[in-house]
């Protein structure tokens, strides 16, 4: 799978981060590289970015070439370099960012404004590079860098709906999110190019192309800065890092409004290693899919999907909001916070046993704890069991052999990657569903020894 990492613009993908030419690409990445140096962009000891076989995905990606420790700096990106939507909003008129902010409420997505402003400066360099303006003091020569981008996508809004009928109904809802934000950035973007003359150039026919290409820029290479929350931003070259659940490396910036990015290694790396960004947590692999257009192979824990209504003070409390809690592993296993949620939740028949339950949690009284999860593991198991059945029968849809014979995979070019998540997330929920069965086996084995054992105690009581 690909990263946010580089892309040839020549009839380039995001999902295989390879351009159809590799001499068009290694021309390109050579072009990015001397731009980069040249802004005082720079790279730890033996860090490279490259093509690789070894790289995720076989195609460019940023390497290491000697054994190194961790903490020390694998990049530094001056501040100047960095595309902030601070920035971008602090250069408009408080008239033309009332008129975003207004726009953006109206749609009820104004929590997503520093992405908009972070499009407009992207469609700043666009404009800065493609007329051939030239004003040092507001735009920055990024050519080298915009013509490594993509130019078509992989991510969710670009789906047909053969792809689309393939999705989970989590990868639905955030498909329907996608395209309410890049709805909404529409709508926002043309009430603000009436206040705007520097944005008017962009009104032609293709303007529409313009905003979604843009917009996908942003949502699959920016990240919020760690030392502002409210500031998106996109970094050049450390966007050429490509994803690994268990990255090697982290982000760091200053306290500071106008210090440098850094990143840093998390962990001693040998030689020859791919050195590797989390795009955030892999226990939802649908939010690859549709934000990024990728589908995690490596990972190891997926969100359980169970959901309680309106949960409790004390439900929250035992983990069940919290979606790095509420895991099933590949190999079958069920986090501790699934167990305690659920137990609790059945406990709801017998309120004086799930008041027991919550303070023995509280209180830290394990015999208390386990003893009620031994009186329960049946009932507890057994919902489990219905919930991964119910799952498998409404979600993870893969064709049968005969629906995909009909099915011209070329003209679907994304229906693989959905289909081979989709395959995944079945795995885990049939391995998940089997260990539930054995528990549950084990579980009417020990109960009907119970009443037999009640039983031979009665009658030799009678007798």
């Amino acid at each position: 799978f690909p990263g946010k990492g580089f892309v040839n613009p020549a009839a380039s993908t995001a999902s295989s981060a390879i351009a159809t030419s590799n001499s068009a690409r290694d021309d390109a990445l050579k072009s990015l590289l001397e731009w980069s140096a040249k802004n005082s962009i720079s790279r730890g000891k033996g860090v490279t970015v490259s093509p690789s076989s070894k790289n995720v995905g076989g195609g460019v990606g940023v390497r290491i070439n000697r054994k190194t420790k961790a903490g020390s700096e694998v990049m530094r990106i001056p501040y100047n370099m960095i595309l902030s939507s601070r920035e971008l909003q602090l250069d408009l008129s408080e008239e033309a960012s009332d008129v975003v902010l207004n726009s953006l409420k109206e749609d009820g997505l104004d929590t997503y404004a520093s992405e908009f402003f972070l499009m407009l400066r992207v469609l700043e360099v666009y404009v800065a590079h493609k007329t051939g303006i030239e004003d040092a003091d507001e735009y920055d020569d990024f050519g080298p860098w915009l013509e490594s981008l993509p130019t078509t996508f992989d991510m969710g809004i670009y789906f047909d709906s053969t792809e689309r009928s393939y999705l989970p109904q989590l990868a639905a809802k955030l498909l329907d999110l996608q395209e309410r934000q890049l709805a909404a950035f529409r709508k926002a973007f043309s009430a603000l190019v009436d206040q705007e003359e520097r944005y008017q150039v962009l009104t032609s026919s293709d303007k529409d192309d313009i905003v979604k290409w843009a917009f996908s820029i942003v949502f699959s290479r920016s990240w919020r800065s760690p030392s502002n929350p409210d500031d998106a931003r996109i970094v050049p070259i450390a966007d050429c890092f490509n994803h690994g659940d268990s990255a090697n490396v982290i982000v760091e910036e200053p306290e500071g409004a106008y210090g440098p990015t850094e990143v840093l290694l998390k962990s001693d790396v040998d030689k020859d290693t791919e050195l590797l960004l989390s795009y955030g947590p892999g226990y939802d692999p649908s939010r690859f899919l549709v934000i990024f257009g990728f589908y995690d192979e490596t990972v190891e824990e997926v969100f359980c999907g169970v959901a309680i209504n309106g949960p409790s003070d004390e439900q929250i409390e035992l983990g069940c909001t919290d979606r790095s809690k509420m895991i099933y592993r590949s190999d079958g296993a069920i986090a501790n916070s699934v167990w305690d949620t659920v137990l609790y939740t059945t406990l709801s028949q017998v309120p004086e046993e799930q008041q027991l339950f919550f303070e023995a949690y509280k209180s830290g009284d394990a015999e208390q704890f386990q003893a009620l999860h031994r009186k329960y593991r049946l009932e507890v198991a057994a919902a489990l069991r219905n919930h991964a059945e119910q799952v498998l029968a409404t979600e993870y849809r893969v064709p049968s052999d005969k629906e995909l014979a009909s099915i011209n995979i070329k003209e679907h070019r994304r229906l693989n990657m959905i289909l081979r998540h989709n395959r995944f997330m079945r795995r885990v929920f049939e391995t998940v569903k089997a260990r539930l069965e054995q528990i549950i086996s084990m579980e009417v084995d020990k109960r009907r020894k119970l009443m037999q054992e009640e039983e031979e105690e009665d009658a030799s009581s009678d007798s």
